[in-house]
């Protein structure tokens, strides 16, 4: 084993040597300059969307899609089973991350020294910013499933006056 007692250093050298030897390799066009700034606030501009809008207009969207193609059937089982799903993803697995993001968010630095103060800044900006991305994806599932919901609903009172109104004429039973 040549690299015996040197530990990564041949890697590490490796790594320096490719990434400062000017290679030739261009980023794709309209790649962010490298590198990405790895500290600090990320400026956006305009305000965040809104996820219950985009989610309920994403599933209006698909169903218009979905039933766009003329042999469409309107199912209510698998509609049901499909906001059941929706329903066990906010109330499981949402549930569980933002129980993570609470702690993140309550991290104590070890110590007093600067690199634990530092530590438990991170741990906390980055659990703030993960629960506000679990808030949009909650509020974004929340919006979607309400919307199927409400088109499923719509279907049925459509599907019963119909039924109703066949009932009144005798054609039905």
């Amino acid at each position: 084993m040549g690299d015996q007692g040197t530990g990564g250093q041949p890697f590490v050298n490796q790594y320096l040597q490719s990434t400062t030897s000017g290679s030739s390799t261009q980023p794709p066009r309209g790649s962010p300059s490298m590198p990405l700034p790895v500290v600090g606030q990320v400026a956006t501009t305009g305000e965040p969307p809104n996820y219950k809008t985009l989610g309920a207009g994403q599933a209006q969207a698909d169903f218009a899609s979905a039933a766009a193609n003329g042999g469409w059937k309107f199912e209510p089982a698998a509609m049901a089973k499909v906001i059941k799903e929706i329903d066990q993803t906010l109330h499981t697995d949402l549930r569980t991350a933002r129980n993570e993001a609470a702690n993140l968010v309550q991290v104590r630095a070890p110590g007093s020294e600067v690199g634990s103060q530092g530590y438990a800044a991170t741990a906390k900006n980055s659990g703030v910013a993960y629960q506000q991305f679990l808030d949009s994806a909650v509020n974004y599932l929340t919006a979607y499933r309400d919307k199927l919901q409400e088109i499923s609903d719509a279907y049925q009172r459509q599907d019963q006056a119909a039924l109703d109104a066949l009932r009144g004429t005798g054609k039905a039973d």
